[in-house]
């Protein structure tokens, strides 16, 4: 009896161990951890320091403890940080981890990283990289989740087990080079029979000796070389709407809540280029120019469709707590389609499946459960195109089909106006100079040239005009937001502001 309750005290203690949290102070930075198994978690730190070096080891109650894992993704958080090291023995990146830190320049990762987290570093197309030529930089950037074997070889998240496939890589690799290394000893023993026979042979055999020096030159190369390439790495200038964002100190918004869906990275589709990037950098513009309270925004990055039913269930519930005050704004970028047979509209969540339609979001359904929500207004900003191509190029999006469909519209209830960014079969185009869609683009440039005070009838007439003229001459496709209104709101939506 007493080794069982020996055993569940040291149960009790071992699990407040884990779930303490606390601050450590390390070169003038203060890190928020907290204890896991096999160490310590870094979940945040002051997000004003430009320069920040991250602790491969941190003391806590006079003993020391390895930092296992990054986990610093926070909603709405926004980092200053310029220049960022991670400290040689620190393993893991979690997902999302510095997709708040635009401001990034250069980030040092150890060699020690055995897990870099999906879209870990996906906000920051200008950020130069300094590490260890067994992470791919190429598909650091893309956002994809990796794990370095250590042997020169990538291995994605997508397999069951990570460690398994690089095992039997490794063991490929060892068959391979063990079938070389025979073949080699073959052709000694021949004496050089060919090269003595026809003597041009010789020549010959020392220039693919050479070429295959070059190749192993080529794959050695040294942790020196890595940075001086990550050096040489053209820094992208910063986009004009990404900066310098109006902040406006008001209570206006104190009722508005805000859904921002942004899907960029999809399973069975291509992805949608710069969809995170709008979704941030509009998040932002919610906080600094509108007003609005951080914790009454909600961002879904990349979002299922679970995460599409939560995000409305998140904004039903706000909207029935503040008893009909409440504004609602949703936001989305990302791909959406049509049913070819009844041309219902539908916007695909990241683990949706166009050919099997019923993994999609119906955009009627959205717009329903919306109208049901006893509200002021409810404002809806879709930077998607429901004709069945692909955001950006006009690829369709499902191999099958070779033309664009017109959806039909659909009817609005409730105080409800949507923008769309595009109109009929036309594809809503990216505007790859500013690393946004078009639409997105033109809308934040205008709440940041009109501090965000600005009728929604003149912020129709400016999008319908730069989106138009912009989209021809960036991308020779025209592409026409448009505008649909429920009833209630058919004489007076034009002077209603965020």
């Amino acid at each position: 009896m007493k080794k069982i309750v020996l055993i569940f005290l040291l149960i009790i203690s071992v699990s407040k161990i884990m779930a303490q949290r606390f601050d450590y102070a390390y070169k003038g930075v203060e890190f928020k951890c907290k204890m896991i198994d096999g160490g310590v978690c870094i979940t945040a730190f002051n997000s004003s320091v430009a320069d920040v070096i991250i602790p491969a080891t941190v003391v806590y109650k006079g003993n020391s403890f390895p930092v296992k894992q990054i986990s610093t993704f926070v909603n709405g958080a926004s980092y200053l940080t310029v220049n960022l090291i991670l400290e040689e023995g620190i393993e893991d990146i979690d997902k999302f981890s510095f997709n708040e830190f635009r401001r990034l320049i250069s980030v040092q990762l150890p060699m020690s990283v055995r897990h870099v987290g999906k879209n870990a570093f996906r906000n920051n197309p200008g950020l130069g990289f300094t590490m260890s030529a067994s992470v791919d930089e190429n598909s650091l950037r893309q956002g994809k989740e990796i794990w370095p074997t250590g042997q020169g070889e990538i291995i994605f998240a997508s397999a069951k087990d990570p460690r398994q496939v690089q095992v039997k890589k490794i063991e490929i690799d060892k068959k391979e080079k063990e079938q070389t290394e025979k073949v080699a000893k073959d052709n000694s023993s021949k004496g050089g029979f060919t090269d003595r026979l026809l003597g041009w042979a010789k020549g010959k055999t020392d220039k693919s000796d050479d070429n295959t020096n070059q190749t192993i030159q080529k794959k050695s190369k040294t942790q020196q070389e890595v940075v001086e390439l990550a050096a040489q790495k053209p820094v992208l200038p910063p986009v004009d709407v990404d900066v310098d964002i109006p902040t406006i100190v008001s209570d206006k918004n104190r009722d508005t809540y805000c859904v921002i869906i942004a899907n960029e990275n999809y399973k069975d589709v291509p992805e949608v280029d710069y969809a995170l990037r709008d979704g941030e950098i509009f998040k932002e513009y919610c906080v600094k120019t509108f007003g609005i309270p951080e914790k009454q925004i909600r961002m879904f990055p990349d979002a299922s469709y679970t995460d599409i039913k939560r995000a409305l269930n998140w904004a039903e519930t706000m909207a029935n707590v503040t008893e009909g005050k409440a504004k609602i704004i949703f936001y989305y970028a990302g791909h959406g389609m049509p049913d070819e047979k009844d041309k219902t509209a539908y916007l695909i969540p990241t683990d949706g499946f166009p050919k099997d339609i019923s993994t999609c979001f119906k955009l009627s359904e959205l717009y329903g459960r919306l109208a049901k929500m006893q509200t002021q207004s409810i404002t809806v900003l879709l930077d998607a195109c429901f004709s069945g191509v692909k955001r950006g190029n006009g690829q369709a999006l499902v191999a099958a089909r070779g033309i664009a469909i017109k959806p039909k519209n659909e009817v609005l209830g409730g105080n409800m106006v949507v923008f769309t960014a595009a109109s009929d079969d036309e594809t809503a185009l990216s505007y790859k100079e500013k690393r946004h869609g078009m639409f997105t683009y033109f809308l934040l440039d205008q709440l940041k040239k009109t501090k965000g005070k600005i009728t929604f009838g003149d912020l129709f007439t400016t999008l319908s005009s730069e989106v138009k003229k912009n989209s021809m001459l960036e991308n020779d496709k025209l592409q026409t937001p448009s505008v649909n209104v429920s009833d209630n709101l058919k004489n007076k939506w034009k002077e209603l502001q965020f």
